[in-house]
């Protein structure tokens, strides 16, 4: 290269940071404070795990002891750990114990005069924050009595914001649930919904102290007391007379989106079209076509403890019964169980447990006495409340052996499999039943168990069949293994006894839910004014008005476009949405309730699935699009079809919501086009039982630490779960920009990026790329790892004990979905390189999706202020805090404001290592040929691995291609002469 040329480009160079500089100014990308301090605060942790006794283990050591009728209230000590605590006056109440931050750790002391088992009630005011529950850990003179009290949920109040209204369409709006604060009275429960009594908590004679540690509560406490809980009283039918007294008296009638609180975020109104039969919140028969919000809890009132109140206006002194228009279709040949509270507290015994039995159909159902007539509710005239809270019933009981059956399965799988490997040597004699003595007793034991659970379970259901098949097949195996002990290690080979497992834990997540869906309620004496017996609402269909309700859903079904969830003016800002319905629906609901009474700009929101380049490239595409993300609008900003937005007022501002790396994929030829909303970035998860079952006492901290690992992890047949990125339709791949690619981690963990700063070359020719290919491509040779693998299972198994994956869902799919691994493993920031200067590198890259404001917007100020009003930390709170409540934990969102995250529903021990990941963030750009570098790194990763190819050379002539691709694809722009 002559001297002229190499000066030229050393100017380009010069001149494309100048640009960079320019257009994004150190004051908008200034490093967030709070991922300074947990960058400098985090430590690698130490792996000290014990597994704890289970409330279970728990109940059945404790449950014979003595249950003195004292009353003790705990007395309040100090508080400690930045817990921020006053004694006063609080909403009504004095002597309060005000905790009102969400840090440290708060004592107390009782003093127990009779030792026995107790119940704990708590009389508490949640101080309003930005978590959806309140939770605790409790400890009991320094130690936790069980697992369940490390997770102890003080639950908050919800409503809906609004009544239920029509739209621009004549669609109804469903309202977002809002927090409404009020002092709650309840007993500790079992946050697993294994038990429908409270916690039993055992306590010896004497002084004791009770130490109440914050994950994410911030609460005032009237009182805290040790008590008996006391089952509902029996019931005693009323007379004749008494039944007689309020004859004639007017029914009432609750319809069930009605409610006046509940104490989830999840529960909401729901909507169903399929029978003329429900009514919407006036009363009035639902719309074949429109939507009508005209009940509640389908597929949201599901958890036990769950409960839901309504407000009730009774017209006269007397005897009611209750009936209740609910539907459950989803728990075949089971029931879900319904506990009713009037004014607080459980009438009498029929009111304990109300069963829904499964039916696809509406039913009605009411609390009957043991003769099986209907049971009454004595009610004054005048205000009452009635609620509804989910109970686990008999099945709990089930639910919490066949954990432990889970449980230990999963663990004699994983011995077994230490001993044999997942590809056992069919010619091998391993004598697994000789290596692991207990074997077949505990073989025997488990296949017992599972057939006593499959009979318990199919005298609830009152039938025999496919609900409990998932425990026979499983018992089936643990029989074939007693039968022919040396056939065990082909249960392993062809994964019967770990299918088995799975399915019977995937059967264990859906049956020990609780669904119900309610239109309404019914209260209404015996007799009516003429003396004869009243019937409640008929829920049986008529042929013809069933006919022809259907026919006019499905006529009406081709001229109404659900995609549309608002009218869109001459003068709105068309905004694309490219989410679920559920999502967008929340968007709809925050741009109407706020951003257009504060702003005047009139917005209109679209439901639109898929990609919008071919809609952008036709002329028919938005003002706006969110929820945008890969390569998107790089690709359309090379185009010139995108507005830049670094030059509009405000920008800076607007930046420096986010970590300073988290507008790099919206970056083009030193200009900004996209705002981004959500981020999602790669955290190392691990087991802390398995890992501390080896000797490993931390995980690893750099990626040399997990190869020291590798001899003690596969000598056990374990091995780490990396990303890969997998093929697409055969053909293409996946980018190689994908979140968590290790490739990307290990060349940005060097210090290098992917390009060169003026991004017209790559740095793939460099020592450093080089050793990162080859350490990269090495985990697949040298090692052996998997290039696919599943990752929830072989984690759940034990399989992979070590795993990178997303962050925010694999953390909501192990806590929903692993339910038997509780507390056995934890997360951390991925794996590091050691630079020269001793410091650990644990960048990595994210992915995310943000909006874009097109070119042929006709108000691109108005768009420019919904942007900013969307990404303030104050909306995408309350975007994220509704989204969870419609969605549950697993539609936690996952926000590229760093201020918004911190606010969301994470403990303040996992924030920690969140931030401690977010802070080390860096990313790989956008460029025009980001295709074949995508292509070229995994042809070249493919070639090493699966062709023994020399890696070094492999990617030096892959490298070429690729920077004649960059060369040839910018001229073809015009980016180069």
């Amino acid at each position: 290269m002559s001297r002229k040329s190499s000066l030229k480009r050393l100017l380009s160079g010069l001149v494309a940071l100048m640009m960079c500089a320019t257009a994004f100014p150190m004051t908008a990308f200034a490093e967030n404070e709070i991922l300074t301090k947990a960058s400098e605060a985090y430590e690698n942790p130490v792996i000290s795990y014990v597994k704890q006794t289970t409330y279970s283990e728990y109940f059945n050591e404790y449950s014979d002891k003595s249950r003195p009728r004292d009353e003790v209230t705990f007395e309040y000590v100090s508080a400690s750990n930045g817990a921020e605590v006053e004694v006063g006056s609080y909403e009504g109440k004095d002597d309060v114990v005000i905790w009102s931050n969400e840090d440290g750790t708060v004592d107390f002391s009782v003093n127990v005069e009779k030792a026995g088992a107790y119940n704990v009630e708590v009389c508490y005011y949640p101080i309003t924050g930005g978590n959806t529950t309140s939770e605790m850990s409790m400890l009991i003179d320094g130690t936790s009595p069980f697992d369940t009290a490390t997770r102890i949920s003080f639950p908050r109040t919800w409503k809906s914001a609004y009544a239920i209204t029509p739209n621009e369409r004549d669609n109804e709006t469903r309202p977002p649930q809002i927090e409404t604060p009020m002092w709650i009275t309840t007993p500790l429960i079992d946050s697993d919904g294994l038990f429908n009594e409270p916690l039993y908590f055992y306590f010896d004679e004497g002084e004791h102290k009770v130490t109440l540690t914050s994950e994410k509560a911030s609460v005032a406490i009237a009182y805290i007391k040790l008590y008996q809980y006391e089952p509902a009283p029996a019931y005693t039918a009323p007379t004749d007379d008494e039944l007689r007294q309020n004859a004639g008296a007017e029914p009432i009638r609750l319809q069930g989106e009605n409610y006046a609180y509940t104490n989830s975020q999840t529960i909401f109104p729901t909507y169903d079209r399929g029978t003329y039969l429900t009514e919407d919140h006036t009363g009035n028969q639902s719309h074949p076509v429109k939507e009508r919000y005209n009940t509640v809890g389908d597929g949201t009132w599901d958890t036990s403890g769950q409960k839901v109140t309504w407000e009730m206006d009774v017209p006269a002194d007397g005897y009611y019964k209750i009936g209740i228009k609910g539907r459950q279709d989803v728990m075949r040949g089971l029931y879900s169980n319904r506990r009713i509270y009037i004014d607080d507290e459980v009438p009498s015994e029929p009111f304990e447990q109300v069963k829904f039995p499964y039916d696809t159909n509406w039913i009605m159902v009411s609390p009957t006495d043991s003769t099986g007539e209907d049971a009454y509710v004595y009610l004054t005239a005048g205000k009452h409340t009635i609620t509804l809270e989910a109970i686990p019933g008999e099945i709990g009981e089930s639910m919490r052996r066949l954990d432990d059956i889970v449980y230990t399965a999963n663990q004699y799988y994983m011995k077994i499999l230490m001993i044999t490997g997942p590809n056992p040597d069919k010619y091998t004699d391993y004598y697994v039943h000789k290596e692991i003595p207990e074997l077949l007793d505990v073989c025997a034991e488990l296949s017992q168990a599972l057939k006593d659970e499959q009979a318990t379970i199919e005298a609830l259901s009152q039938q025999t069949g496919s609900e409990a098949a998932a425990l026979a097949r499983l018992a089936d195996v643990f029989d074939r293994c007693i039968e022919k002990p040396n056939k065990i290690p082909t249960y392993i080979s062809n994964s019967s006894m770990k299918d088995n497992i799975t399915s019977v834990s995937s059967w264990m997540r859906e049956y020990r839910d609780q669904p119900l869906e309610i239109d309404y309620i019914e209260l209404m004496p015996k007799y009516d004014a003429s003396g004869k017996e009243t019937k409640f609402t008929g829920v049986k269909e008529n042929f013809f008005k069933a006919l022809s309700f259907g026919f006019k859903g499905f006529f009406g079904s081709f001229f109404e476009d659900y995609t549309v969830l608002s009218d869109s003016t001459a003068d709105s800002i068309v905004v694309w949405c490219g989410l679920g319905r559920d999502q967008t629906t929340v968007v709809k609901q925050l741009t109407e309730s706020e951003f257009t009474p504060e702003t005047g700009v009139d917005v209109s929101i679209n439901l639109v699935q898929g990609t919008i380049m071919e809609a952008v490239l036709a002329g028919k595409g938005p003002d706006v699009a969110m929820f945008v993300g890969g390569e998107f609008p790089v690709n359309l900003a090379i185009r010139d079809l995108l507005v830049p937005l670094n030059d509009m007022e405000g920008f800076d501002d607007v930046a420096s919501r986010f970590q300073d790396t988290a507008l790099v994929h919206y970056q083009y030829d030193g200009k900004t086009y996209g705002i981004p909303i959500q981020r999602t970035f790669p955290m190392m998860f691990y087991r802390k039982d398995t890992l501390s079952e080896l000797g490993i006492e931390n995980p690893p901290e750099t990626w040399d630490d997990l190869l020291d690992m590798l001899p003690a992890l596969q000598r056990k047949y374990m091995q780490p779960g990396l990303i890969l990125p997998g093929n697409v339709n055969g053909t293409a791949v996946a980018p190689s920009t994908e979140v968590g690619h290790t490739f990307a981690m290990l060349m940005l963990q060097s210090g290098l990026n992917y390009y060169t700063p003026d991004q017209t070359a790559t740095n793939f020719d460099t020592v450093q790329a080089v050793d990162a290919f080859d350490m990269w491509t090495r985990f697949y040779t040298t090692y052996k790892f998997d290039q696919t693998y599943d990752a929830f299972t072989r984690f759940r198994t034990g399989e992979a004990p070590i795993v990178i994956q997303n962050y925010c869902s694999f953390y909501n799919q192990l806590n929903v979905a692993a339910p038997e691994i509780k507390g056995a493993w934890d997360f951390c920031p991925v794996p590091g390189t050691r630079r020269e200067d001793g410091t650990v590198s644990h960048a990595a890259n994210s992915a995310g999706s943000g909006f874009i404001v097109l070119k042929d917007c006709k108000n691109v100020e108005g768009a420019w202020k919904y942007i900013d009003w969307f990404t303030s930390t104050d909306t995408m709170v309350e975007y994220g805090q509704n989204v969870e409540g419609v969605m549950g934990p697993l539609g936690r969102f996952e926000s590229a404001n760093v201020e918004a995250l911190q606010k969301l529903n994470w403990s303040k021990s996992d924030l920690k290592k969140i931030n401690a990941q977010l802070a080390e963030l860096d990313e790989i750009p956008i460029i025009p040929s980001s295709y074949v570098v995508t292509r070229s790194i995994m042809n070249a990763f493919r070639a090493v691995v699966n062709d023994n190819d020399n890696a070094r050379e492999t990617l030096r002539w892959y490298n070429k291609d690729i920077n004649a691709e960059i060369t040839r694809k910018r001229k073809n722009l015009g980016l180069d002469d």
